[in-house]
């Protein structure tokens, strides 16, 4: 895994916050950018070394991020996926759907 990885994470939930735990454990040269909804998680996890950049919802600094898991409900995620496309980081060519 390459030294200037960038992770993002929306959601740190069982799911989100189990994998950026284990990446920070087995890659500890990775940045984590994380976003979930409730403060006192994402404080515990910056203040334990696990996350690196606290954001905000839709933050622009998901931007810089070389993968993002989206770890939130699905509900949630799909916003989440239609921002990550209004930014350019992802296009709708990334998926295979069907459109209409």
């Amino acid at each position: 895994m390459s030294d200037s990885l960038n992770i993002g994470f929306i959601g740190l939930g069982l799911i989100g916050g189990s994998i950026a735990k284990s990446l920070k454990r087995f890659h500890p040269q990775t940045r984590i950018f994380a976003y979930t909804r409730t403060e006192a998680t994402l404080d515990l996890a910056v203040s334990e070394g696990i996350v690196d950049v606290k954001c905000t919802k839709e933050d622009e600094a998901f931007a810089s991020c070389d993968y993002i898991f989206l770890c939130a409900p699905v509900h949630d995620n799909i916003s989440y996926l239609e921002w990550l496309v209004s930014i350019g980081k992802i296009s709708i060519e990334d998926f295979n759907l069907p459109v209409g």
